[in-house]
């Protein structure tokens, strides 16, 4: 799941480290069940939304995504 932060907010993908997440930042999360929990977090309490990957065919990609390490996207630049 690809969001993008609204405000910045700490959160935690193992429920053992807290990180911080940045307004305006892009975040890929999904590789693992907390980071999807995290993420759908984020959207459900209005903290972030979901992008749109224009994937025709999203659930072969889900697929192939899991088998892949979760990166995180640098933030963009400050206006």
């Amino acid at each position: 799941m690809n969001i993008t932060m609204l405000s910045t907010q700490q959160g935690s993908e193992d429920g053992i480290r807290i990180q911080e997440y940045t307004e305006g930042a892009e975040y890929s999360l999904g590789t693992t069940l907390g980071q999807i929990d995290l993420a759908q977090a984020f959207v459900a309490a209005g903290m972030a939304v979901e992008q749109d990957t224009g994937d025709v065919d999203a659930d072969a990609d889900a697929s192939a995504d899991a088998a892949q390490p979760a990166t995180t996207k640098k933030p963009k630049a400050p206006k």
